[in-house]
């Protein structure tokens, strides 16, 4: 995910759904507009990312209800709407 953000990459998350809320919950910060990322894992030191303006995320899922799935919280539901619908907005007004 970091050299995705890095490079101004499309990062694919496939099966979404299936993910430990742990990890959801990590990716809040790279869904929202600022897009960055705070790495403290590193020993002490605390590097914060920030992603390419290019860079994108494009998770997929599978209904909720099949085994071992379960439902994207409210959040991540509506985190992703909102970045759909700005795309596309800029996309109109020919803002990239």
């Amino acid at each position: 995910m970091v050299l995705s953000m890095r490079g101004g990459d499309m990062l694919l998350i496939d099966e979404i759904s299936l993910a430990d809320d742990s990890v959801l919950e990590r990716l809040n910060s790279v869904l929202e507009p600022a897009k960055t990322l705070v790495l403290a894992e590193k020993g002490g030191d605390i590097e914060v990312i920030k992603a390419d303006d290019k860079f994108c995320v494009v998770a997929t899922m599978n209904p909720a209800g099949d085994y071992g799935k379960k439902e994207v919280s409210n959040e991540q539901q509506t985190i992703s709407t909102n970045q759909q619908a700005i795309s596309i907005k800029q996309q109109a007004i020919g803002i990239k």
